[in-house]
């Protein structure tokens, strides 16, 4: 059987979850400071529900992570140059 994330099915919450716990108490803590009260529980209930993962399992869900900041910083990049070229042309 393997032991990769997509084999453990788990859902984005969990997934956050595991990111949390794999970051340490002092970043999860500053990140889910950010989070309302509903979305506190449901991460915090997430954690404490999590099953132990393997450094594999680890490196994949740190990985899915990165993946999503790098696209998230393209975006915005790709913005902020997009708008600086269109007033530069006088479009903006």
């Amino acid at each position: 059987m393997s032991n990769s994330i997509d084999t453990l099915n788990l859902n984005a919450s969990q997934k956050l979850a595991a990111f949390l716990v794999i970051m340490g108490e002092d970043a999860a803590a500053d990140i889910v400071k950010n989070f309302d009260d509903n979305e506190r529980e449901l991460v915090c209930a997430e954690m404490a529900n999590l099953p132990l993962l393997d450094s594999q399992q680890q490196g994949e869900v740190l990985q899915e992570f990165t993946e999503m900041a790098v696209e998230a910083r393209s975006g915005i990049s790709g913005c902020l140059l997009y708008t600086s070229d269109a007033a530069d042309e006088g479009l903006g």
